[in-house]
């Protein structure tokens, strides 16, 4: 597919993702807490099932990588005062404030453009950083907002469950997993895996992104860009694909 048309239908797919996320919100069919993570869950996978539109060009990396790149700038303006937009505030932030979309959400659409440009699609570290960050970190809050008393807190960071912590490990393995494989017979991985390669490598990485997650006193935000990072990472060295 030509690289604009992808392009235009990334932005298309990314609009309506969010769009319907704000909806959500809007007509208060979720909680707000609910809310804000189908908003950080969804919005990578779907991002990433996009980077299979593109072809070999050399700009498609780019493109790809502007659409996270406005949604930051989204971000930025609405979280500085520049423009309002309750209906994003309230679906991407836990308080309800603008300026928590200068944390959380700023650094979850950096990161989103970073590893785009950094390694784009034809290798595994950015797929599993981004899913990392999108299934792993997100699928902690959530399991261990549910069901955390079921095994109780981690003894190093109260904080923390370790369903949760369980949750994130299982989340970045089985996604990670499944998009390593739907990339490779897409044919845009430039190095084959084996299934022992993506099990092994996908359950490291999981490792990883739990452990990052769960460091205790990290500030507010910084989890989005130190989960989806430290496992881009691991996930470039051969130790982990082998």
């Amino acid at each position: 597919m030509h690289v604009l048309i992808a392009f235009t239908i990334t932005a298309l797919v990314a609009q309506l993702t969010v769009g319907i996320v704000e909806q959500l919100a809007k007509y208060n069919v979720l909680d707000s807490k609910s809310v804000r993570k189908v908003m950080h869950i969804a919005t990578g996978h779907v991002f990433l099932l996009t980077w299979l539109l593109y072809d070999d060009s050399p700009w498609a990396r780019w493109l790809a990588a502007a659409v996270p790149a406005v949604m930051s700038l989204r971000f930025a303006v609405v979280g500085l005062g520049i423009i309002q937009d309750r209906s994003l505030v309230a679906s991407a932030t836990r308080t309800g404030s603008r300026h928590e979309l200068l944390r959380g959400p700023l650094v979850y659409g950096l990161v989103h453009t970073a590893l785009t440009l950094a390694w784009w699609r034809s290798t595994p570290p950015a797929i599993m950083g981004i899913t990392a960050l999108c299934a792993g970190d997100g699928m902690a809050e959530v399991v261990g907002r549910r069901a955390g008393r079921v095994l109780g807190p981690l003894p190093y960071n109260r904080q923390k469950t370790v369903a949760g912590t369980l949750a994130c490990v299982v989340a970045t393995a089985a996604s990670a997993s499944a998009y390593l494989v739907l990339f490779q017979a897409a044919g845009v991985l430039h190095t084959p895996l084996t299934v022992a390669q993506v099990l092994q490598g996908s359950m490291f990485c999981g490792l990883v992104a739990a452990a990052v997650e769960s460091v205790p006193g990290l500030p507010d935000g910084a989890d989005n860009a130190l989960v989806p990072l430290a496992v881009a990472v691991c996930a470039s060295s051969s130790i982990v694909l082998g």
